[in-house]
């Protein structure tokens, strides 16, 4: 029996901009439509910009908040910017992720979001509000910290980091319109590349689960890279990937 979860998106880059005003707004209805009188917020989580400065964090606040009001939704951005406030956070948040029509996690540093949320009471009420129905996303390190692993750029490729598990035997790699081709996936990926499956995703794009399958959107493409005797898979907008499915959102 399938669950009644949500979207995911895997976004490689442009959280709250206009440009992206038509994909946000089909995570909100997606989630409107799936949880009905629940669905109250766009619920923005800025945890992987913690190391920022105050005034850049309250950039992005401002960004989303005009992103909410274009969509025509209101916002609620939770200020967890590390393990201690994901640990202690108010009841007001978790009632906020309760009556979320879409969670977004903007980016910044995936090791310090994937950190600050493992096994905490936050995330595990995310994970529920998904699994019941509200869309999901992560941008950037949002999309990086949601699977199984993290890549590891700062060692170039000779650690892997642990993710948050949800999308198993998976790596992203986001803003892969920045790389240089295949050849930089085999040093940045966190494991031997045909060990984990790794997911370059360019800016300006995203890759999206619902309905049981994962498809491509926005202005450019998504790498699959898998077997190293195997052409890698790419995909642009409406073609679908064969990628674990999220955990917990095909009745498993």
């Amino acid at each position: 029996m399938a669950s009644s979860a949500g979207a995911l998106a895997l976004v490689g880059s442009g959280e709250y901009l206009a440009e992206s005003f038509d994909f946000e707004r089909s995570l909100v209805l997606s989630g409107q439509r799936l949880r009905g009188d629940l669905a109250k917020y766009y619920v923005q989580i800025p945890t992987a910009a913690g190391h920022e400065s105050a005034q850049r964090r309250d950039y992005w606040r401002n960004l989303g908040a005009s992103a909410a009001s274009r969509i025509g939704i209101e916002q609620k951005y939770l200020a967890v910017q590390n393990r201690e406030d994901a640990l202690h956070v108010d009841d007001a948040s978790l009632d906020a992720v309760e009556n979320a029509a879409l969670i977004y996690f903007s980016g910044g540093d995936p090791y310090l979001l994937a950190e600050a949320m493992e096994g905490t009471a936050l995330w595990k009420a995310i994970v529920r509000a998904y699994l019941n129905g509200a869309s999901l996303a992560g941008c950037s390190a949002g999309a990086m910290a949601f699977c199984s692993h993290l890549v590891e750029f700062r060692s170039l490729g000779r650690h892997s980091r642990p993710g948050l598990g949800l999308i198993g035997d998976l790596q992203v790699i986001p803003h892969f319109d920045r790389m240089h081709g295949a050849s930089r996936v085999r040093s940045l990926s966190g494991k031997p590349w045909w060990e984990v499956p790794t997911l370059g995703i360019d800016e300006m794009t995203a890759v999206v689960w619902e309905g049981g399958v994962w498809q491509v959107s926005g202005r450019g493409a998504a790498y699959l890279f898998g077997d190293p005797h195997e052409e890698r898979v790419v995909a642009h907008a409406g073609e679908a990937l064969e990628l674990p499915a999220p955990v917990g959102s095909h009745g498993g």
